[in-house]
């Protein structure tokens, strides 16, 4: 589930995260912690996957030319892996 929310003025995207994130900080950052422990930090409103605890990042692709389409990215890439998905990153070209 995909929801929006500004945060300090930013909109971002992000999935399963509550409407009152569990801490947020004068920079804009934010920290979402699920009822499993999984914690997740949005920096600048994007999630930061990588950094996560425990980190939620398995691999990466980079798409030298840029995203095109979700459909056409993930091709691409490939497989994700049981039970994973694929995330565009802000910078426009990583998986």
């Amino acid at each position: 589930m995909f929801t929006r929310r500004k945060a300090n003025g930013i909109l971002c995207r992000y999935c399963g995260a509550s409407e009152n994130p569990r801490g947020l900080y004068e920079d804009g950052t934010w920290v979402y912690t699920n009822s499993e422990g999984i914690t997740i930090k949005y920096i600048e409103g994007f999630s930061d996957f990588k950094n996560g605890i425990p980190p939620q990042v398995k691999k990466e692709f980079v798409i030298e030319s840029g995203f095109e389409e979700r459909l056409k990215d993930f091709c691409k890439a490939g497989d994700a892996g049981v039970g994973n998905t694929w995330h565009h990153h802000q910078d426009g070209k990583t998986i």
